[in-house]
């Protein structure tokens, strides 16, 4: 095909002059398709490439295509949408059935009929690495991290390039601790798919963990150049920086993760608690401003909590509360 020979000459662009004329003339779409999506993520074209990607699964679908959209919704930590478009495909192809069934039964808590389900499947086919990882994630559930561990590894054996399980064997290291490990799979990840920003925000995190702080805030700035304003990034950064000493930085990154967040408690008490940090007017009065917001009831004691310290520094060592209502000044004696 002449496409191929402009793509061997890295003429991308002619490649797909080509292609898209042929488009119209083509019996053979699928193909073509297939290629036009691969010149356009090679050249970086994201939104035209997942344009393309969508348009071939609705065409043609394929497991492989649902699980390339699936990675996509991953590297930008839509978790669920990346959950939805396999259990979609599973439901809409007859060749998955029984899968999508054992998928109704986890998802409405029949967790042993979901159980016999994938088991019965994998005796049929041993290698079906998406009923290893459904199979997995029942164990996850199940706190049975070490069979999680096998099924998660067994299927990334079959298929190294399976970006979800890779994703999961991370977060079953993650919960039991094991962080030398987590760290291996989220880099692996990684490799996959450079710019998944949940995987970056996680080994950023493992790295902070395992006292290798210039990693994981490099780690923290790579996510935040997919996702400029996630505050809660900004404030782990913060704190990492913190312990390397690096006061300015640690400063300007506390106040990024207030202006994303005006309602952080944390990282105004994390200010606080620079000890020679002098608050402005203009932040005590956000602060007196953002104890007038709505709040979730599970994080009111907390973020009050938090004020009270930060105005207790703020006020030069008096007990104060800016919240008239607040009953937690007894822990700011």
């Amino acid at each position: 095909m002449l496409a191929d020979i402009y793509v061997k000459k890295n003429d991308s662009h002619k490649a797909l002059n080509f292609i898209n004329q042929a488009l119209f003339s083509s019996s053979n779409k699928q193909i073509l398709l297939e290629k036009k999506y691969k010149i356009l993520k090679f050249i970086g074209d994201e939104i035209n490439s997942f344009s393309i990607l969508e348009e071939l699964h609705e065409k043609y679908p394929s497991i492989n295509t649902a699980r390339e959209i699936s990675n996509i919704h991953l590297s930008k930590d839509n978790v669920d949408e990346a959950d939805n478009v396999i259990q979609n495909f599973f439901e809409t192809n007859a060749n998955y059935s029984e899968l999508y069934k054992g998928i109704r039964h986890a998802k409405a808590g029949r967790l042993k009929l979901a159980e016999d389900v994938y088991k019965k499947i994998l005796k049929d086919d041993k290698n079906n690495i998406d009923a290893l990882r459904l199979l997995g994630l029942i164990a996850f559930r199940a706190k049975n991290y070490d069979l999680a561990e096998k099924l998660f590894t067994r299927a990334i054996s079959i298929n190294p390039y399976f970006s979800l399980a890779w994703d999961n064997l991370g977060k079953v290291f993650r919960v039991q601790n094991k962080l030398s490990k987590s760290k291996i799979a989220f880099k692996n990840l990684l490799k996959i798919d450079p710019n998944n920003y949940e995987a970056l925000v996680s080994l950023g995190t493992l790295y902070v963990k395992l006292a290798e702080y210039e990693k994981g805030i490099d780690c923290y700035k790579d996510s935040l150049k997919i996702n400029p304003s996630n505050a809660r990034v900004f404030l782990s950064m913060g704190h990492a920086l913190k312990t390397l000493g690096k006061r300015k930085e640690c400063e300007s990154s506390y106040h990024n993760a207030i202006k994303f967040y005006p309602n952080s408690g944390e990282a105004y008490w994390s200010l606080a608690n620079l000890k020679t940090y002098k608050f402005s007017d203009e932040e005590i009065e956000s602060m007196e401003t953002s104890l007038t917001h709505e709040i979730h009831p599970e994080a009111r004691s907390t973020r009050c909590h938090c004020i009270c310290l930060v105005c207790l520094c703020a006020a030069g060592g008096r007990a104060v509360s800016l919240n008239p209502t607040c009953t937690e000044e007894r822990r700011c004696q």
